[in-house]
């Protein structure tokens, strides 16, 4: 492979494949967290989601800013070597790199899991290996996640079509079920009969509780944090930006409409959930939710069962691959700073892929995705992102104040002006929300806690 010279991005993703890289990865949290949400938050789970959709909309408001003024791959990680230095840079990508890490794995198992439902004749025994036991879903996941690597590989116009084509079909499937549920299932009584059950009375071994809090506020805060795990990719689309046309158009329109989709139907879907079934019952079938929530439905549920299966393997398909496109992206731009070995960051002369970082840390996300234990993957995945989040937030204000006469294509809504200084209300709010959030990982999620300092301690030493 020649070293001579540096061979670029092409720019060939447009506004809609940006839109569907930043949602592909955020989509299928209906599929994954709802049954597990509303164990922990009880009837108020809509409530929970509204909360982590309220921070994460204002997350996806400072990308649609600094996207498409700062227009390269890398996201945070070059918003924070620009604002602060090197170490707060390398702190907010590695960070993402590990949620970006556990997103391939996740999703990959996740989207097994549904396609070995409508496709049974993909359920087999676990497989032996010189003594060892090896999951079966693991494995398929595995083959899905290697798949998706081959695609990154030849390049991201081919991956960048593909998701936007799945995520196009599992948007009118989520239409479809939403509608189908509101007409001819949801109850209002029963809705603000449950809206007010804050919490679970379930103790869960794996959370550490607060001796100051009840088990009911324990399991709501800690149904808080974990629906952030829902809203994790929409920098998705800034990773993205060197290979996205028009970016100074093209970002800020893709980055609003996942904002606005994503919340509505992270909003949309608890709310029918608790208007139509008793919330425990939503709560036991944590593994397929919207499966047992759409088979309630009167008249339709044989025809619509098959189509929620397809939907949720197309979004949990994409939020991997979307995983796969932000780690390889984020990658090499860590080793344009110097943050990561100078060899990761080679682009292939003829698919103008980083294909080492594709290679690399896509196997690690398919080595992980035989671990099979999502609820610790879930929150080291959110605990990750998070801490990311929060420096882009402090990133964001220094950026404000450093370079007041940059070009911003777009600025967020709700900026107040104090003397000669810009101040975004909503990122002020942000700030604080997701401190709050930062915390609260930190006080219930024990095993997360431990993963994120061993990860961490790991990039800084080596």
């Amino acid at each position: 492979m020649p070293k001579s010279r540096e061979v670029g991005y092409r720019r060939e993703v447009g506004w809609f494949g940006s839109f569907a890289l930043g949602y592909g990865d955020v989509g299928p949290n209906i599929f994954i967290a709802l049954g597990v949400i509303t164990f922990f938050a009880g009837g108020a789970a809509p409530i929970a989601f509204a909360l982590a959709a309220f921070l994460y909309a204002i997350i996806g408001l400072i990308y649609a800013e600094l996207a498409p003024t700062y227009p390269y791959a890398g996201g945070v990680q070059v918003y924070a070597v620009k604002a602060y230095n090197s170490f707060v840079g390398f702190v907010a990508g590695w960070a993402m790199l590990l949620a970006y890490i556990l997103c391939i794995s996740l999703f990959a198992v996740a989207a097994a899991g549904y396609l070995r439902q409508l496709f049974p004749v993909l359920i087999f025994p676990d497989l032996e290996f010189f003594g060892l036991t090896g999951s079966s879903l693991g494995l398929l996941a595995g083959l899905l996640a290697s798949l998706l690597v081959f695609l990154n590989i030849v390049g991201i116009k081919y991956s960048s079509f593909m998701v936007s084509a799945l995520v196009f079909v599992g948007l009118f499937i989520e239409a479809v079920t939403l509608s189908a549920g509101f007409l001819l299932k949801f109850d209002p009584d029963l809705f603000l009969q449950q809206i007010t059950v804050f919490g679970s009375d379930v103790v869960h071994r794996d959370v550490a509780y607060a001796p100051f809090f009840t088990t009911q506020i324990n399991n709501f805060l800690y149904a808080i944090t974990l629906a952030m795990a829902s809203f994790v990719g929409i920098e998705s689309i800034a990773q993205a930006a060197e290979e996205t046309r028009r970016p100074h158009y093209s970002l800020p329109k893709a980055a609003k409409l996942v904002v606005a989709v994503v919340a509505f139907s992270a909003i949309a879907f608890p709310v029918l959930s608790i208007g139509s079934m008793k919330w425990q019952d939503l709560a036991a079938a944590y593994e397929n939710p919207v499966y047992t929530l759409v088979s309630t439905y009167p008249y339709v549920s044989e025809i619509l069962m098959p189509m929620v299966g397809v939907a949720a393997f197309i979004l949990c398909y994409s939020s991997s691959n979307t995983g796969l496109v932000g780690v390889s992206r984020l990658t090499a731009s860590m080793a344009r700073f110097r943050l990561l070995p100078s060899w990761i960051r080679v682009i292939h002369p003829k698919f103008r892929t980083p294909v080492r970082a594709i290679i690399f840390f896509g196997l690690l996300g398919v080595l992980l995705s035989f671990l099979g234990d999502i609820p610790f993957l879930a929150s080291v995945y959110a605990f990750a992102a998070v801490i990311s989040y929060v420096i882009l937030l402090a990133t964001f204000f220094r950026l404000k104040k450093l370079e007041e006469k940059v070009y911003t294509p777009w600025k967020m809504p709700f900026t107040v002006k104090i003397g000669t200084r810009e101040i975004p209300l909503p990122a002020v709010v942000g700030l604080i929300g997701l401190s709050a959030v930062l915390f609260l990982m930190g006080l219930f999620h024990a095993s997360g806690r431990i993963a994120i300092i061993l990860w961490m301690a790991f990039g800084i030493l080596f």
